[in-house]
Order: C-alpha cells, then sequence, then structure tokens
C-alpha cells in the first residue's frame, strides 16, 4: 500500500498558535491532514507567527474550506 506522495505548503499565516490550530482542527475534521509552524522570533511570541500547512495535493479543498465555500 503507498501513500500520497508531495510537498508541504503553507495555505495560511497568523499571528495567533491558538487560531492556527482552531483552523487545523477544521481541515482534520474534513479529512486534511494539517500541521501548524512557528517561526522563531527573538523577540518573542508577540511578533511570532504560526503557519498552517498542507500536502500540495490538498492544497485547494483547504483553500475552500477556509474560504467557507461548502458548495462542490
Amino acid at each position: 500500500m503507498s501513500e500520497k506522495e508531495g510537498k508541504l505548503v503553507k495555505l495560511a499565516e497568523y499571528s495567533s498558535i491558538i487560531d492556527a490550530e482552531m483552523v487545523k482542527g477544521m481541515l482534520e475534521t474534513n479529512g486534511i491532514e494539517a500541521m501548524v509552524t512557528e517561526e522563531y522570533n527573538p523577540y518573542g511570541q508577540a511578533f511570532s507567527n504560526s503557519r498552517v500547512m498542507v500536502m500540495e495535493y490538498d492544497l485547494e479543498e483547504a483553500k475552500r474550506l477556509l474560504k467557507g465555500d461548502d458548495a462542490e
């Protein structure tokens, strides 16, 4: 059994990790694997960004879900 192959791409970027985690949860609820990464900033969390990453082959569906477009 082979898994889908592809690369990880950025779906969205948030100033709050909480917002990023909420989007990740919504995507996973809809069957899209996602992960949250944080960009290290030496000036503290107030200036850090959290990115929601998805596989390239899921990007268009993830964008549709993020936009709130439920029509297929």
